[in-house]
């Protein structure tokens, strides 16, 4: 039986890699700042996987732009902060946090499908929620499809 000494310093290992089977869940975002936090924290690691595999043509035109338009089409006026005609005066309506995280989850969920089907890159997809007209872009379309 071979016995491996332990290294005085974890590094010594440094080309051993171990995986660990623990399936830790992340929290949803409570508030929009937490929202914002976590979109910036996946958009630059999606900018770190573009510029790794340049190769991949989905992965091509990405930037920090994109995510940012995305956040704040969340959060603006058109999703988190709606507002409807009322007496002919515009009201501003407040869903519920859980509604918007949903929602925008459907819209992420969408984009996917569009890129995994190679219909557009990645950058295209979280531009694809704008569109013009009251009815938005290729993503309210297919989620209007879906009866969401």
């Amino acid at each position: 039986m071979l016995s491996h000494p332990t290294p005085p310093h974890p590094n010594l290992w440094a080309g051993k890699r171990s995986v660990c089977k623990n399936k830790t869940k992340g929290f949803q975002p409570s508030s929009t700042e937490e929202y914002r936090q976590s979109l910036k924290l996946e958009a630059i690691t999606w900018l770190c996987m573009a510029s790794k595999f340049k190769s991949k043509h989905w992965l091509s035109d990405l930037k920090m732009d994109h995510f940012q338009k995305f956040i704040d089409y969340i959060l603006g006026d058109r999703v988190n902060s709606i507002k409807a005609p009322l007496d002919n005066q515009q009201v501003a309506i407040k869903p519920s946090w859980a509604l918007v995280l949903q929602y925008e989850h459907r819209l992420r969920y969408e984009a996917n499908k569009l890129v995994n089907r190679g219909e557009c890159t990645l950058g295209e997809a979280h531009q694809s929620h704008k569109g013009s007209g009251p009815k938005g872009g290729i993503l309210h379309n297919a989620i209007g499809a879906d009866g969401f």
